[in-house]
């Protein structure tokens, strides 16, 4: 009992709490996303139901956190000056 009682209880607790922190440091980087991926060009052939034609669209495609990203760059139906309102981008292939 001599060995306890040369421990102030204060010193204890607080190695607990640096030691759950650190716990917690580990855990979240662990949950960090490594599934990310820089923005790289794709293109696709999709149905365009405004115009009722397939279209031939290039896309800026990237993954953050988990989730697809993209900006359509250009398609085969959409002319000069005209915008696109880029439904297409998350239709199925």
């Amino acid at each position: 009992m001599d060995v306890l009682a040369a421990y102030d209880p204060y010193v204890v607790f607080s190695l607990c709490i640096a030691l759950v922190l650190t716990l917690c440091l580990v855990v979240l980087f662990r949950m960090r996303d490594t599934s990310s991926v820089p923005p790289h060009p794709v293109s696709r052939t999709l149905w365009c139901a405004s115009r009722r034609s397939t279209a031939r669209v290039d896309f800026m495609e990237w993954v953050k956190t988990g989730m697809v990203h993209r900006s359509v760059q250009q398609c085969s139906l959409r002319g000069t000056g005209e915008s696109c309102d880029e439904s297409c981008r998350y239709s199925s292939d």
